[in-house]
């Protein structure tokens, strides 16, 4: 899994869009990719119901399209709008109102009591609110919407997209509030962020949403994860009769 700044994220991005790819097949492509790891999440439970939240931004649209592709496969889908505007020009909010998905307007629930209600008729939970462009503490409602599902916590399983809402992209810093996944389906690229502390914490396991980034573009990238079983394969074949001195020496230099 290749390793990206927010920064490097976007470049890659355009880049695909200037080799063919459209911004809405982009996000088609994500959004599939969290509905197949969603739907695996939820062959482990008896669930069969999703709540997703929807933010303003490009992770709003990939939790739309996720949603979309949920009640296509007989889930229950629920969508909490947060902040999200003019949905008639909004084609994927416009594909789930045609499919008769139920929604409710975060402006509408003052006091997330609905939000509350849903929340506890368990199932999966979509965070689907902030992405990388989080660049200030979170607050105000959004803080009281991850509080209410934090609250719930562990009767509902989590599913963060990209990251979860209110970490840094970047640095990994919590943002004044952010949700707990169980599951962060990363879109595109896995944002450096999610490995460090304390956002490590708070994304549980980490899966990946190809969206059709050229192979060639990545391999000018110097950062991606180091499995163990990548580590193996790296390492030369030793002989049943190999001794100490076979393979060389190694000089390690080590920090504090």
């Amino acid at each position: 899994m290749h390793i990206v700044s927010a920064e490097q994220m976007r470049a890659l991005e355009a880049t695909a869009v200037a080799a063919g790819a459209t911004w809405p097949g982009l996000m088609e492509r994500a959004g599939l990719g969290v509905a197949q790891e969603a739907l695996q999440l939820l062959r482990t439970t008896d669930a069969k119901s999703a709540l997703v939240l929807v933010g303003p931004g490009n992770n709003g649209g990939d939790g739309l399209v996720a949603a979309r592709h949920l009640h296509d496969a007989q889930i229950a889908v629920t969508l909490y709008i947060w902040r999200r505007s003019d949905a008639h020009a909004d084609a994927n909010w416009q594909h789930c109102r045609t499919r008769g998905i139920a929604e409710v307007n975060a402006a509408d629930d003052d006091d997330h009591k609905l939000l509350r209600q849903l929340l506890g008729a368990g199932g999966l939970v979509i965070d689907a609110l902030l992405g990388t462009g989080v660049s200030r503490p979170v607050g105000d409602d959004l803080a009281t919407i991850i509080a209410a599902v934090q609250d719930m916590r562990p009767s509902v399983l989590v599913l963060a997209i990209d990251l979860p809402s209110g970490v840094h992209a970047d640095s990994g810093t919590v943002m004044g509030a952010a949700i707990r996944a169980d599951l962060t389906v990363v879109t595109g690229l896995a944002k450096r962020g999610l490995f460090f502390y304390p956002a490590r914490a708070y994304a549980g396991t980490l899966a990946l949403a190809a969206i059709g980034i050229p192979d060639h573009k990545l391999e000018a990238l110097m950062s991606e994860t180091l499995s163990a079983e990548y580590s193996r394969s790296l390492l030369p074949a030793r002989p049943e009769d190999a001794h100490k001195g076979t393979f060389g020496k190694a000089l390690v230099v080590a920090g504090s």
